[in-house]
């Protein structure tokens, strides 16, 4: 009996130890292919419950297989584009681990086991073209002058006509009025020249 701790598949609860799973080449793959994703992110754990889904419903996954899936993965998040019907789209690591986490919620709802990644790239491709739409709308709102909070108000809409403004009478200056403006600007009155 070794004296190695048991390692337990967050997916299917298997127990075995390390130098089983490592003593195996799919084990060995399985494991570089998961040390490859960033361990930091969320995209690992993500990626192990999803792989999850391509498991047959009366058999454990094989360990080959599950590294080719999580490569597979890999491989789709890794540009963080995604070419969907024709179009480039923007698909940031969020997108991936938010679609993978959405499919497992809808576990009972999707035909298990899945085939492809087809399903997870129209998820994805939903995201991002969401995000498109969003930014596009904050675009045209920004052109249009409206702002998400504060700026100016909206202009008021042109009648086409000019409005009059009343004019107000023309009040007369005094002489004391005048030679105190002139004396301001510097200028000199005849009087005074004389």
């Amino acid at each position: 009996m070794t004296r190695l701790p048991l390692i337990t598949c967050p997916s299917c609860n298997a127990e075995m130890t390390l130098d089983v799973a490592l003593g195996h080449q799919g084990g060995r793959d399985a494991v570089r292919a998961l040390a490859e994703l960033d361990p930091g992110n969320r995209l690992l754990p993500a990626t192990v419950r999803y792989v999850a889904l391509f498991s047959p419903p009366k058999q454990k996954q094989r360990l080959d297989r599950f590294a080719a899936l999580v490569r597979e993965v890999a491989e789709l998040v890794r540009p963080a584009k995604l070419e969907y019907r024709g179009r480039l789209l923007p698909a940031p690591r969020d997108y991936w681990v938010a679609a993978m986490d959405e499919m497992c919620v809808r576990r009972e709802s999707l035909s298990l086991p899945l085939k492809s990644h087809g399903y997870l790239k129209t998820i994805v491709a939903g995201y991002a073209e969401k995000a498109a739409a969003t930014a596009e709308a904050r675009t045209e709102a920004q052109r249009g002058g409206r702002t998400p909070v504060g700026g100016l108000p909206p202009p008021a809409p042109h009648s086409g006509t000019a409005e009059k403004v009343p004019e107000q009478p023309r009040k007369r200056l005094t002489d004391a009025d005048r030679a105190q403006l002139d004396a301001l600007v510097g200028r000199t009155t005849k009087t005074e020249e004389d």
